[in-house]
């Protein structure tokens, strides 16, 4: 009977001469058939990470200044989809993921101490929905049309955040990552960095001041300012939640060594 190898991958099996087991090796011959997304991308040329950072101060301003923060992260994944670069990738995971509970915890602020339902949203549609869905006293009409457009701008919502994040989670399981290649110090570190970048742009840009938060009317149309406390709040939770988990682990992993 011809000696089996477990321990070792199948590849190092058999520069040792040793035949793979029989499970392994007909996991091997069955192949995943990537993603849509990703058989979609292969038609696309790859961009050098570099060349799309020299780009940046060629945008025009209005793509970026007075922009939400869900609008920067709808711009890094477009340049993921042309650099492909999977550091990047977890970035958009970790960052569409507190844009999406900041998001959420707005709209159940604004419900909860102003008794508006997602009026916030509907109020930065396009105009031609927009008007179709408020009357000249900026109440929401629920007429078929008015309920229509609101259908379609709450499918293309989700889509825009926790769709989008779903996505990415998607590509990253399917190259065989895991939750803990999300949750590192990089990502932790730049996510909250890049979330207060987008504060002191537009604090500078519409104030002349440098903040570490923003708070006004001049990025959303929104009838009070007070729904931005939740959002900042929900983003900075996931953000030490995930730091206080990440020193637990780590301060059990160093006791478990010392043992």
């Amino acid at each position: 009977r011809p000696r089996m190898c477990r321990p070792v991958e199948a590849s190092a099996c058999a520069a040792l001469g040793i035949a793979a087991p029989p499970e392994r090796a007909a996991k091997e011959k069955t192949p995943v058939p990537p993603p849509l997304l990703q058989r979609l991308l292969s038609f696309v040329p790859t961009i050098h990470p570099l060349f799309l950072v020299a780009s940046v101060p060629l945008l025009p301003t209005s793509m970026y200044l007075n922009r939400g923060y869900t609008i920067w992260f709808h711009l890094l994944t477009v340049s993921y989809l042309l650099c492909r670069s999977t550091t990047l990738r977890r970035f958009l995971i970790f960052m569409g993921t507190s844009i999406t509970l900041g998001w959420y915890a707005a709209i159940l602020n604004d419900l909860w101490n102003h008794g508006r339902f997602f009026h916030i949203l509907f109020l930065n549609t396009p105009g031609v929905m927009m008007n179709a869905i408020f009357n000249a006293a900026g109440e929401i009409m629920y007429t078929p049309e008015a309920i229509g457009w609101m259908a379609l701008v709450h499918a293309a919502d989700t889509l825009a955040h926790p769709g989008l994040v779903y996505l990415l989670w998607r590509g990253h399981k399917a190259s065989g990552r895991t939750l803990q290649d999300v949750m590192t110090w990089g990502v932790l570190v730049s996510s909250f960095l890049f979330s207060r970048l987008w504060s002191v742009v537009h604090t500078y840009h519409n104030t002349g001041t440098v903040q570490p938060y923003y708070f006004g009317y001049d990025v959303y149309i929104i009838h009070d300012l007070d729904s931005w406390v939740p959002a900042y709040a929900a983003e900075g939770a996931l953000h030490l939640a995930v730091a206080v988990w990440k020193l637990t682990c780590e301060g059990h992993r160093m006791k478990s060594t010392k043992e």
